[in-house]
């Protein structure tokens, strides 16, 4: 049986960072995630030097969470965009 797709829990809450439940991510869920960050920075006007540190943890999918904590402090300092370039290769599955 094939691990379940992840999804956004928090879809109508662009108060909040997009919630990112454990499972699949898909090219079409990373880009929902990223558009719904990208409102989330705009309506809650996030300083650019804390976009990564509130958004982060929120992605849940184990892979990513080992990921981001084993090197947090060095990812957190990043550009939201360098963020984003290195999260890819980590967050889709192999091919995608």
């Amino acid at each position: 049986m094939a691990p379940p797709q992840a999804k956004i829990e928090n879809t109508n809450k662009v108060s909040q960072p997009a919630l990112v439940s454990e499972g699949i991510i898909t090219p079409t869920l990373l880009q929902q995630i990223l558009r719904h960050n990208k409102a989330y920075f705009l309506t809650q006007a996030v300083p650019d030097d804390e976009k990564v540190r509130r958004c982060a943890y929120n992605i849940q999918p184990l892979r990513v969470q080992l990921w981001y904590e084993s090197q947090q402090d060095a990812l957190d300092a990043l550009a939201w965009d360098d963020f984003v370039t290195l999260l890819r290769p980590v967050a889709l599955e192999p091919g995608w």
